[in-house]
């Protein structure tokens, strides 16, 4: 914990959710990428957007194949700590938390009023009880009905 402050909750989660990628996605990754570069060059004539892409593509290549670290998640009377990241509950505007299906367990969103805080939802392990967790929350900061962005279920769609 990095913050004087009594621990209340504390699990492990993954930095990401992790999909093994077969050779086929770094295939269509290469073919999208090289379209891209093509038309960029030839029809654009923006050599600087094709060396873009290109960088673009290997850095996704190289991202997609990095397992992810296992970070503790904390919460304690001050604030959330997620990996070395700590925000205090008074940058925090509002919390969610969204039911479990069969395929996955129950999930914490946090909104932030600053940039450097983590927008993916927090997976809750099945020994965390979902309603004291709750109602901890609800001492420091609102409850607001949230989900994941368009975006981020268009990443985790094709294995991001």
């Amino acid at each position: 914990m990095s913050h004087n402050a009594t621990l209340v909750y504390s699990w492990e989660i993954p930095e990401y959710i992790y999909k093994e990628k077969k050779i086929d996605w770094y295939w269509w990754i290469g073919a999208i990428a090289l379209a891209g570069i093509l038309v960029s060059i030839l029809v654009w004539k923006n050599y600087i957007f094709a060396i873009f892409l290109f960088i673009a593509a290997l850095v996704l290549g190289i991202q997609a194949r990095r397992k992810p670290e296992i970070l503790i998640f904390e919460i304690s009377e001050t604030g959330v700590t997620y990996g070395s990241n700590y925000i205090s509950f008074n940058k925090l505007d509002a919390f969610w938390i969204e039911s479990g299906t069969e395929e996955r367990d129950p999930r914490l969103f946090f909104h932030s009023n600053t940039a450097y805080f983590p927008v993916d939802p927090v997976p809750i392990p099945p020994n965390i009880d979902i309603s004291e967790l709750r109602d901890y929350l609800l001492d420091y900061i609102e409850e607001h009905e949230m989900r994941e962005s368009l975006l981020q279920k268009l990443a985790h769609r094709i294995g991001m």
